[in-house]
């Protein structure tokens, strides 16, 4: 899992990271049995440093975002407080199961951003 997030990160974003543990973990099931979905989210540590995430995909678009915009997203799972959480958290217990956070979306929904976890957070890492 750990290869196939790396692999995934540079080609959606540019970015060339080294996953470092699972933040958490989310299952979710729409109301028709035909969408269901388990994602593991990882944190990561860049193996580049200073790098800036580029799109890969034209109409998709690559950016950090600082934690305090989160509300400003919608993000698909709905992971904004548990992001802040994470980024909160003293102690550096990640692995959560969330559970089923299906949210059917909205048509002016954008396409979903990189964020990046700033203030607090363990040096170099990021979501």
């Amino acid at each position: 899992m750990a290869a196939c997030a790396r692999r995934e990160t540079v080609e959606e974003t540019g970015l060339e990271v080294e996953p470092a543990r699972i933040a958490f973990v989310v299952e979710s099931q729409g109301p028709l049995a035909d969408l269901h979905t388990v994602d593991l989210v990882f944190l990561a540590i860049p193996s580049v440093p200073g790098q800036e995430p580029c799109p890969s995909e034209p109409g998709l678009s690559a950016k950090f975002v600082p934690l305090n915009l989160l509300h400003e997203l919608s993000l698909r799972p709905p992971v904004a407080g548990h992001l802040r959480s994470l980024s909160n958290r003293r102690t550096g217990q990640t692995g959560a199961y969330l559970g089923n956070l299906w949210r059917p979306r909205r048509h002016e929904d954008s396409m979903p951003v990189l964020l990046e976890f700033t203030g607090e957070q363990a040096a170099g890492e990021m979501p």
